[in-house]
């Protein structure tokens, strides 16, 4: 069975779907040089998530120090993901140390988490792929038995043909690769 959504985007660094508890998300906090971050000294660290579109924080919470010499954090979707929208979201780190003072990381541009559109409804709604081995016939049918091989993709020559406000999954036809586009050109 196949998730169109099971790759992430090219410009996404972790995507995961709304509800999911799973997996956790792990991260190594470096500075601009790339070099490790010590967190031995850290009373805290938080990681906060914001939806690009309108810049709303959906997650503020604390996250476990897996390895604090090695800058090793991790946060767990103990209770499912939730935001209020699909669609690109940025996440960092905010390091609150003994001393008083507080870092966020990563210090250059923050990361990014991709949030594919919700399932209509539970886990049944999961395509499933046919093959009909007496005529060599293979295509992906929703639960219904309605084709759905190319559904909320579109077709453009190449990346160049992407035009701002319009983001979407795109089929690029010089590659052939599946794209997801945030509709921002400035930033892909």
């Amino acid at each position: 069975m196949t998730d169109p959504f099971a790759q992430k985007p090219a410009t996404a660094d972790y995507v995961l779907r709304e509800g999911d508890s799973a997996p956790t998300l792990d991260a190594t906090l470096k500075d601009l040089d790339g070099g490790v971050v010590d967190l031995t000294n850290a009373d805290e660290v938080r990681l906060f998530v914001k939806r690009k579109a309108d810049d709303n924080t959906v997650l503020n919470d604390t996250v476990s120090v897996t390895d604090a010499a090695a800058g090793e954090v991790s946060y767990s979707f103990s209770g499912g993901f939730s935001t209020t929208g699909a669609g690109m979201h940025l996440l960092y780190f905010r390091v609150a140390y003994s001393d008083g003072t507080d870092a966020t990381y990563p210090r250059g541009s923050a990361l990014s988490l991709f949030v594919p559109e919700r399932f209509s409804g539970d886990i049944g709604t999961l395509s499933l792929d046919v093959v009909v081995d007496s005529i060599g016939v293979r295509e992906t049918l929703d639960m219904e038995g309605n084709p759905i091989s190319n559904q909320g993709v579109t077709s453009v020559a190449d990346a160049t043909a992407l035009a701002d406000g319009q983001p979407g999954f795109y089929r690029l036809q010089d590659t052939g690769d599946v794209i997801y586009f945030d509709g921002d050109a400035s930033t892909n």
